[in-house]
């Protein structure tokens, strides 16, 4: 991980805590956006201002904890915790813990060019003692359904590593998915996938691969997992490595009513 970027992301989630909003706004190129859940994005320094400072009225007492940083060069997953107590005006005086992350595109002025935000809205809003009924009606049951479902496809991408079938394994992408991971250009949709899982089995054999959720954010047809993985391979001169590491997955629902990978972000960890 890069010891700028992880300093530049200290510094962001401070700027949040300080009741500035100007602050969590320098942070972004003149040009740069946030957009949260899908939303309309807030494009500017002056409006991503307006946005810190509604959740800065909102929770006069608000804290934010940085969870994880996850470096992909000109890309980041900013993974966050917010705690506060909604005592703003209009306020229900009520606590709220909420987790989620910004998804950063990095400018060449080294500020954030664009921050896809995501959190879990349905709980955010029963927290706060709403009733919300769920995004694009996935809640409940749906959403646990969709949990179940996730969680199917990624035994199945398990199975399909260990057992050297590229095609099995990457029919669980959309067509235009797209494959990043640690110190490899990115690898954009399905065939291409397919080609680069093949070349990978040509050097080595999986021999062992689980997939362990931390945490699913549903947003509709659409779900976003944080995850880790183990795998076990062997090399093809006959060694075994052992490698560990931690990935984003941004889910699609697809019109077959199947959950497919439209981008999975990876990185290695040490062992």
């Amino acid at each position: 991980m890069s010891g700028q970027l992880e300093d530049f992301a200290r510094r962001y989630t401070a700027a949040w805590c300080s009741q500035d909003a100007a602050r969590v706004a320098a942070f972004f190129s003149p040009t740069g956006s946030l957009a949260i859940n899908r939303g309309e994005p807030a494009v500017g320094q002056a409006a991503i201002a307006a946005s810190a400072r509604e959740f800065m009225t909102a929770f006069p007492d608000l804290r934010v904890v940085m969870d994880g940083l996850i470096d992909q060069g000109s890309r980041a997953i900013y993974q966050w915790t917010l705690t506060g107590t909604n005592t703003g005006p209009g306020g229900t005086g009520r606590q709220v813990r909420i987790s989620g992350f910004e998804n950063w595109r990095i400018g060449p002025d080294d500020l954030v060019a664009e921050s896809l935000g995501y959190f879990d809205s349905v709980a955010y809003q029963r927290q706060l003692g709403h009733e919300a009924p769920g995004l694009l009606g996935l809640a409940g049951d749906q959403a646990n359904q969709a949990g179940i479902a996730i969680a199917a496809v990624n035994a199945a991408l398990d199975r399909a590593l260990v057992s050297g079938t590229p095609e099995e394994a990457s029919r669980h992408f959309t067509v235009d998915a797209v494959l990043g991971e640690s110190g490899v250009a990115d690898v954009v949709g399905r065939a291409a996938i397919t080609a680069f899982l093949a070349k990978g089995n040509e050097v080595r054999t999986v021999t062992w691969h689980q997939i362990h959720r931390d945490d699913l954010i549903h947003l509709g047809d659409r779900a976003i997992e944080f995850a880790r993985f183990d795998e076990t391979k062997r090399l093809a001169g006959g060694a075994i490595v052992e490698e560990r590491g931690r990935f984003v997955t941004d889910w699609r629902y697809d019109a077959d009513g199947s959950w497919r990978i439209g981008r999975l972000v990876i990185s290695d960890l040490p062992r």
